[in-house]
């Protein structure tokens, strides 16, 4: 996984600030971005947004996914995962739209799991009905864009 920063927009808040994570599986012909970002649109009732998209060499076995659950954060030591608090939004078979729950105490959930967990993991039921799970690991250099990008959201 690659991790980079999305910079604000010339005379935009540092808040507008995103966190891009891009993985390439050569096995599966499959390139995926995941894009957080705090969501500074008052209209859409979430905190964050997470975007997910998927896209596949036309050779490729998979052709799409059919659903979604919403990202679940992992730690290593010991293996388990929580969900994050949010609603996913199906836009197309390869692009994925999850808003996270701006409430307080589902705000502070979160945050706190995206901070200090190490994977983030989304499963999958794919087109053909096979289950499947996408995971980005933040490594040291997720783990320092990451915290940059919380800390400029604060």
């Amino acid at each position: 996984v690659v991790w980079s920063t999305i910079p604000a927009a010339a005379g935009q808040p540092t808040s507008t600030v995103a966190v891009k994570a891009e993985a390439d599986i050569p096995d599966l012909k499959m390139h995926a971005v995941m894009t957080l970002r705090k969501n500074t649109d008052p209209s859409l009732p979430a905190s964050h947004t997470i975007d997910l998209r998927v896209t596949f060499a036309d050779s490729a076995e998979i052709k799409g996914i059919k659903d979604m659950r919403v990202p679940m954060m992992r730690r290593d030591d010991p293996p388990s995962q929580d969900a994050l608090s949010g609603v996913r939004v199906k836009i197309s078979d390869s692009y994925f739209l999850v808003g996270l729950n701006r409430g307080d105490a589902e705000l502070a959930h979160n945050v706190d799991l995206i901070a200090n967990r190490g994977w983030f993991d989304f499963p999958m039921l794919l087109n053909d009905d096979r289950i499947a799970k996408l995971t980005f690991e933040k490594g040291a250099d997720g783990e320092r864009i990451v915290n940059d990008a919380l800390a400029a959201w604060k």
